[in-house]
C-alpha cells in the first residue's frame, strides 16, 4: 500500500509540476492547458509507467536513468529561459521563480526518469527476442550491389520531385561567395574550403561551356544527389551485412527517402552536406574497426579507403580535422593490437592535410579562415560584458575596444549570433597582441562569470534544448551579391536564378512543415535538440550494457557537437546535419548480433 501511495504521490507530482507556469512575466501560475481532461489521462498513464518501473530490479539502469533525467530536466528549465529572455532571469529572479523552476524540473526529472527506465528494459527485451531469431533477408534487401543500387534508386527517386521544383538547385549566401571564387570573379579564400569550391569551378565550368551557368548548379546538384544517395545506400548495404533486422533497415530507408531536409541538403550548395555525408563513412569504419577489427586489418584496402575518408572529412571542413585528432587516441587505445597501423594512418592524414593548407596553399596564394571564426565565444563574451554589466570600469572598456572598436555595443550585439560582433573585430591589433587577448579574457572570466556563462549558452542553446526555434532550409538562389571587407558589395557579372518544373505543392507544404514549431511531435523531427536528446540515450544505453569499447563510435558526433557550441550561430541546422543522417548507423550499433563482434567486448 505505501509503495502504491507513492507511486500515486509520483505520478501526480510529474504532471502538476511539468504544468506549472515558469514564465517571470505572468502572474499565472499554471499552463493555460493544465486543467484539460487530458491532464487525469496522462496521470493515468504516469502511474502505470511508474509502476511497471517499480518492477524493475535492475539498479545499474535505474542509476543510468537517474542521471539521464536530471541532465535533460536542467536541459528543460536552463533552456527555456534562454530561448525566451537569453539570460538566466527566470529562473533566478526572485524566490518564487526559484521554486516554480524546482518544482518544474522535479516534474521533469521524474517524467524523464520512467520513460528511460521503461524504454530501455523494453529495448533489452526487444533486443534480446531480434538476436534469437533468423533473420532472413528478401532478395532485393540484401548485402549485395543489386540491393544497394535499388536503395540509391529509391532514395533519387523521392528525392526527384525537389529538383524538379527548386531546378536548378539551391544556391544561399555562402554558395554565391564560393560560385564567384569559382568563377574568378573572386579570389579563392579557404573559408569555404577549397576542395569543395574546385568541385563548384568544375560544374560552373561546364555550365560556362554550353553559355548558362543554371546548368553548373544543376550539375552541381546531381552529383551532390548521387553522392548523398549513395553514401546513404551504402548505410542500409551495411546494415544488412552486419545483419541488422529487415524492420529497421526499411525504417532507415524509409528516413533517407521521406525525411524532406534529406532531399532539400542533396540539392543545397553547402560544404556541410557532402561533409555530413563523409562523417557517417568514418562513424560506420569505426563500427567496423571496433566490432570485426580482424577482418578490416586484414586488407590494406580498408585502411586506405579509412585514410581518403578521413582526409576529405577533413578538407571539407575545419572542425573535421577535430574529429580525426579527437578519434586518433580513442581508437589506438581501443585497438592495441593495431596501433601502429592506426598511429601511422592519423600521422599520413594530419600531414596530407597540413601540406595541403599549409605549402600548396600558399604557392596558389590561398589565404586561410580568418582567426575571428574561432573567437566566436570570447568576443560575444566581451560583448556582452559591456551591454549588461553597468560597473564594467573604464580601463576595461578601453581594452575591449582595442579587440573590438564599436561605439555602440547595444546596436551591434546579438547574443544568439556572433557574427556581427566578428565583423568588427580588430585582427591586426589581436596578432600583435596576442597575450594581452588572452589576459583580458581570463580576466573578464573571472570578475563576471555570470555574463560570460549567459553568453556561452545564448550563443549555443539552440544544439541542446528541444524547443528552440530557427530557420533550417534555403530554397532559393541568392542573387544579392557578396560585401567583402576590402572591395564592398560584389554581384555576380552572371544570370543564375529558379527554373522550376512542376508546381509542386505538396513539396512546398513538406518545406512549411519543416518550420512549423507548433505541430506535436512532428516538429520535434526537426530539432537539433531532440537529436541530441536520442543521441545521449543510445549512448548511455551502450554504457548501461557495459559496451565500452563500442562507445567511441560517438567520438565523431560528440566532437562535431562541441564545435559547433562554439560556432558564430546558435542553433544551425546544417552544422550539425551530420548528427542526424549519422543516427541510424548510431542506433544500429545496439542491435549488431553478439557473434557478428570479434573484437568489440
Amino acid at each position: 500500500m505505501k509503495k502504491k501511495i507513492f507511486i500515486i504521490v509520483c505520478a501526480i507530482c510529474a504532471i502538476m509540476f511539468s504544468s506549472i507556469n515558469i514564465d517571470k512575466n505572468s502572474e499565472v501560475f499554471w499552463n493555460t492547458n493544465s486543467s484539460s481532461v487530458l491532464s487525469m489521462a496522462y496521470c493515468m498513464f504516469m502511474y502505470y509507467i511508474i509502476q511497471q518501473c517499480e518492477i524493475i530490479k535492475d539498479r545499474r539502469l535505474k542509476i543510468c536513468a537517474i542521471i539521464l533525467a536530471c541532465f535533460f530536466a536542467t536541459i528543460e528549465v536552463i533552456g527555456y529561459s534562454l530561448n525566451y529572455y537569453l539570460d538566466l532571469s527566470n529562473i533566478f529572479c526572485s524566490r518564487t521563480a526559484i521554486l516554480k523552476n524546482g518544482m518544474k524540473w522535479v516534474g521533469y526529472a521524474i517524467i524523464f526518469y520512467t520513460i528511460i527506465v521503461f524504454v530501455f528494459d523494453k529495448l533489452n527485451n526487444l533486443i534480446e527476442k531480434r538476436r534469437q531469431k533468423e533473420n532472413k533477408n528478401v532478395s532485393f534487401f540484401t548485402s549485395n550491389k543489386k540491393s544497394f543500387f535499388i536503395c540509391m534508386g529509391i532514395i533519387i527517386l523521392a528525392w526527384l520531385p525537389y529538383i524538379l521544383r527548386y531546378f536548378p538547385g539551391n544556391v544561399s549566401y555562402d554558395s554565391l561567395w564560393q560560385i564567384l571564387q569559382a568563377t574568378g570573379v573572386t579570389n579563392f579564400n579557404n573559408h569555404h574550403p577549397v576542395i569543395h569550391t574546385s568541385i563548384i569551378w568544375l560544374t560552373m565550368s561546364i555550365g560556362k561551356m554550353f553559355g548558362n551557368y543554371n546548368v553548373g548548379i544543376a550539375i552541381y546538384s546531381i552529383i551532390q544527389m548521387l553522392i548523398m544517395s549513395a553514401i546513404f545506400s551504402f548505410v542500409i548495404y551495411y546494415m544488412a551485412k552486419k545483419n541488422i533486422s529487415i524492420s529497421f533497415r526499411i525504417v532507415t530507408l524509409i528516413f533517407f527517402a521521406i525525411y524532406p531536409i534529406n532531399a532539400i541538403y542533396s540539392i543545397t550548395m553547402w560544404k556541410d552536406i557532402i561533409f555530413s555525408g563523409f562523417v557517417v563513412l568514418v562513424i560506420i569504419q569505426m563500427i567496423e574497426i571496433v566490432t570485426n577489427t580482424e577482418v578490416f586489418f586484414q586488407k590494406k584496402k580498408n585502411i586506405i579507403l579509412f585514410i581518403l575518408s578521413l582526409i576529405i572529412m577533413s578538407l571539407f571542413r575545419n572542425n573535421g580535422i577535430y574529429v580525426t585528432v579527437f578519434a586518433m587516441p580513442f581508437l589506438i587505445i581501443t585497438v592495441k593490437k593495431y596501433y601502429r597501423i592506426l598511429l601511422i594512418a592519423f600521422l599520413v592524414v594530419l600531414v596530407i592535410c597540413g601540406i595541403i593548407k599549409g605549402p600548396i596553399f600558399e604557392i596558389f596564394n590561398i589565404n586561410s579562415s580568418s582567426i575571428r571564426e574561432a573567437l566566436s565565444v570570447p568576443l560575444q563574451q566581451f560583448a556582452r560584458v559591456v551591454v549588461v554589466r553597468g560597473d564594467v570600469t573604464i580601463e576595461e572598456k578601453e581594452a575591449i575596444y582595442n579587440f573590438l572598436p564599436i561605439e555602440d555595443y547595444v546596436e551591434v550585439y546579438n547574443p544568439t549570433i556572433s557574427d556581427p560582433i566578428k565583423a568588427k573585430f580588430n585582427e591586426e591589433y589581436f596578432y600583435e597582441h596576442k597575450m594581452e587577448f588572452v589576459g583580458l579574457w581570463i580576466k573578464i572570466v573571472l570578475k563576471y562569470p555570470v555574463e560570460v556563462i549567459e553568453a556561452f549558452l545564448c550563443n549555443s542553446f539552440g544544439y541542446w534544448y528541444p524547443e528552440t526555434q530557427y530557420w533550417k532550409v534555403y530554397t532559393e538562389i541568392y542573387q544579392e551579391g557578396i560585401n567583402e571587407s576590402s572591395t564592398g558589395l560584389i554581384k555576380a557579372p552572371f544570370d543564375i536564378h529558379k527554373i522550376p518544373l512542376i508546381k509542386g505543392k505538396l513539396i512546398d507544404t513538406m518545406v512549411e512543415l519543416i518550420d512549423n514549431k507548433n505541430i506535436p511531435i512532428i516538429s520535434m523531427l526537426f530539432s537539433i535538440g531532440f537529436a541530441f536528446f536520442i543521441v545521449i540515450i543510445s549512448f548511455m544505453y551502450l554504457y548501461y550494457k557495459k559496451r565500452y569499447k563500442e562507445l567511441i563510435i560517438y567520438v565523431p558526433i560528440i566532437v562535431l557537437w562541441f564545435t559547433c557550441m562554439a560556432s558564430p550561430v546558435h542553433c544551425e541546422f546544417r552544422y550539425i546535419y551530420s548528427m542526424f543522417i549519422s543516427l541510424p548507423s548510431l542506433i544500429s550499433i545496439n542491435l549488431i548480433k553478439n557473434k557478428e563482434i570479434s573484437e568489440g567486448k
